[in-house]
C-alpha cells in the first residue's frame, strides 16, 4: 500500500500496526526521523532498552537470511510488541520479505525496512506498494509540513506563543533542517524557562542569534550606521575570537546582497524579505528594511563592488596582510553613508 501527502505524514506521526513498513527516498537523516517516530509509537520509548528492537544491516542479512526471519518470530523476554528494523534494503531482499509479509502471524515483530531513492521500476518498491497490509512511503527532501512543525513545538515543551511568533516558525522551519529547527525551538524553551509571557517574535530572533557572535551584529550595525571610528577595535576583538578576515567577508557581503536585494524591489519588499535564509525576525528585520531604504541601490551597489575586490583579494595565493585588508574595505564602506 502506497501512502503519500497527508496520509503519509500522518501515518508516520500516527502509525497504526502493519506486518512491514518500508521507508524509502533521500535524506538518510528525515528518514531515520521519521522511523523513530514510528517506532516510538508502535513499540514504545524503552523497546530498545527491553530488547525488543533487533537491528540488521542488508548486508548482514544477505549473508545469513534466516536471521530476519528467526527475529519476526522470536519470543521476547520483556513483555510488549516486537520490531525488526533493517537498514539499507536492497531489490535482492523482495522475496525475502515477501515471505515474511505474507505468513505474517498475530504476535510476529513487526518490519520497517529503510532504502536510498528507489525507482519505480523497484522490485522492493513494487511489492511493498502492491501489498495490501504492508506500507510503502517515499521520504523527500521538502519542509516541514504544518503539522510537522506543530508536532515538533509541542514536543518540546512550547505552549504560549504569538501568532506572529508562530508563522515564524513556520517560515524558519522553510529553510532549515529538522534538526536545526528543533535545536532552536530548544534555545527557545530554555530562553523562555522563567518567563511566563507568551513566546514573542523578537524571543526568535535573540535564539537565532545566539548560535553567532554578538559582536557580529554590533560590526554591521556601525558599518551601516558609518561608525569608522570604532570598526578597527571591534574587528581586532573578534579577531582574536577566531573570527577569521575571510569569515568576517562571507557574513558582511551576504548582509549587503541582501540589503540590496530589498533595495531593488521597493514594491515587493515583503515577498523579497521572506527570500532571506535563515529568516529574520524582530528588531533585525526592522533593521534590514531600514538599512536598505537608507542606503539605496547606487551606494549599495558601490559597496558589493568594493567587497567583490576585497573577495578577489583575501583569495589571492600572494602572501598579504588580510585583517589590514578587510579592515579599510569596511572602513571606505562605511564611509559611504556619511557622506
Amino acid at each position: 500500500m502506497k501512502l503519500t501527502g497527508k496520509d503519509a505524514t500522518s501515518f508516520c506521526l500516527y502509525p497504526k500496526p502493519a506486518p512491514a513498513i518500508l521507508l524509502h527516498g533521500e535524506p538518510e537523516s528525515k528518514i531515520l526521523r521519521k522511523y523513530q517516530s514510528i517506532s516510538e509509537r508502535l513499540v514504545g520509548e524503552n523497546a530498545k532498552t527491553e530488547m525488543r528492537v533487533t537491528e540488521l544491516s542488508g548486508a548482514e542479512i544477505r549473508k545469513d537470511k534466516g536471521l530476519v526471519i528467526d527475529a519476526t518470530k522470536a519470543i521476547g523476554f520483556f513483555p510488549g510488541p516486537r520490531m525488526v528494523f533493517i537498514k539499507n534494503g536492497t531489490d535482492g531482499l523482495s522475496d525475502l520479505f515477501s515471505d515474511i509479509i505474507h505468513n505474517y502471524q498475530e504476535g510476529d515483530a513487526f518490519l520497517i525496512v529503510t532504502a536510498n531513492k528507489l525507482n519505480t521500476r523497484s522490485k522492493l518498491r513494487k511489492l511493498f506498494e502492491s501489498s495490501k497490509t504492508a506500507i510503502s512511503i517515499g521520504v523527500y527532501p521538502d519542509p516541514l509540513t504544518t503539522q510537522e512543525i506543530e508536532l515538533a513545538i509541542k514536543n518540546v515543551g512550547i505552549q504560549d506563543i504569538t501568532t506572529d511568533a508562530r508563522k515564524n516558525l513556520e517560515q524558519l522551519a522553510k529553510s532549515v533542517e529538522h534538526n536545526e529547527f528543533e535545536q532552536v525551538l530548544e534555545k527557545i524553551f530554555l530562553y523562555k524557562i522563567d518567563d511566563d509571557t507568551p513566546i514573542s517574535s523578537e524571543d526568535i530572533s535573540k535564539c537565532i542569534n545566539l548560535s553567532s557572535e554578538i559582536e557580529l551584529d554590533d560590526l554591521i550595525n556601525k558599518i551601516c550606521e558609518g561608525n569608522t571610528k570604532d570598526l578597527s577595535p571591534l574587528l581586532l576583538k573578534l579577531n582574536t575570537k577566531g573570527q577569521t578576515p575571510t569569515s568576517t567577508y562571507i557574513i558582511i557581503n551576504q548582509y549587503f546582497r541582501n540589503l540590496h536585494m530589498l533595495a531593488i524591489q521597493p514594491s515587493n519588499i515583503e515577498q523579497a524579505i521572506s527570500r532571506i535564509r535563515p529568516p529574520v525576525f524582530g528588531d533585525r528585520r526592522n533593521k534590514l528594511l531600514s538599512n536598505s531604504k537608507k542606503w539605496g541601490v547606487k551606494r549599495l551597489e558601490k559597496a558589493l563592488t568594493l567587497l567583490h575586490e576585497n573577495g578577489l583579494t583575501l583569495r589571492s595565493s600572494k602572501p598579504i596582510p588580510q585583517q589590514a585588508v578587510i579592515d579599510r574595505t569596511l572602513i571606505k564602506i562605511s564611509m559611504m553613508i556619511s557622506k
